[in-house]
């Protein structure tokens, strides 16, 4: 975990004129493209993001749900905002969903499509393994090993493999590492959950769900029980709070999947 965190203090700074664009994948970010302004003129971040969507088959009416925020602090650009690549803080940019305050009833909240959903849970699992949920009360204890279960799982259905039996050993190597949270005695908490998951009439362990309903477990989980981590300050660069959702259609966040809406009680 210590290299996911690491992660961003990695990325080298540039004095080129280019523009570097990172998004999430498989738990960590990479880079997606890059511009070299010496060629590219008058680039705006909002043509950046449609461009990533594009790449990412991300239907066009959520291009609104997305922005770039800096890689290494917490300032988002404005969507008419051009590019400076002189500006060595903002030469580096991770493409991120953008969280607004969320409505009381689910079924108020707008939609994605599958590419969205998929970069949803990818920056959401990114933000949980660096440690963005984390604190030192019981609760929040049992909320990250249900997390990295699901996280698991997850793992196991995107590359076709059976859970292990040993689930102890393998589920707390998900959890980030937090000095101030012991999980030496978080075995009964482990089989508890992970029972909800397994098929037990099946002679190799086995999850009930399938990978969707584990990805939208993942994050409703968070949605209901880190109401910091939903709390996120959105400035620009001028220090302006602003909004960069301007359509209808794209206000709010959540996901919408063909598998069975499952919601699991502890």
């Amino acid at each position: 975990m210590d290299s996911v965190k690491n992660n961003e203090n990695s990325v080298s700074d540039s004095n080129d004129a280019c523009i570097f664009i990172y998004i999430y994948s498989k738990g960590s970010f990479t880079m997606t493209c890059s511009y070299d302004m010496n060629t590219c003129k008058n680039v705006t971040a909002e043509s950046i993001i449609m461009e990533i969507c594009r790449k990412l088959a991300i239907t066009a009416f959520q291009f609104n749900a997305f922005a770039l925020r800096t890689l290494k602090s917490n300032i988002w650009l404005s969507p008419n905002r051009l590019m400076d690549p002189f500006d060595e803080q903002r030469q580096h940019l991770i493409f991120r969903v953008r969280f607004k305050p969320l409505p009381q009833n689910l079924d108020e909240w707008k939609y994605f499509d599958q590419s969205g959903f998929n970069y949803l849970y990818e920056q959401m699992v990114f933000d949980f393994k660096i440690g963005m949920m984390m604190n030192d009360t019981p609760s929040n204890k049992f909320v990250c090993i249900y997390l990295a279960m699901l996280q698991y799982f997850v793992e196991c259905a995107d590359n076709h493999q059976v859970p292990s039996n040993d689930i102890y050993d393998v589920v707390c190597s998900y959890i980030p590492n937090d000095k101030s949270c012991n999980y030496e005695k978080s075995y009964n908490s482990i089989q508890k959950i992970g029972k909800y998951f397994f098929n037990p009439k099946s002679d190799s362990i086995k999850t009930k769900y399938p990978i969707n309903v584990l990805k939208l477990q993942f994050m409703r989980y968070i949605f209901k029980n880190i109401e910091d981590y939903m709390n996120e300050k959105f400035i620009t660069p001028d220090q302006k709070l602003v909004s960069v959702v301007s359509t209808d259609r794209a206000t709010n966040i959540i996901i919408e999947c063909s598998s069975p809406d499952v919601i699991i009680n502890i």
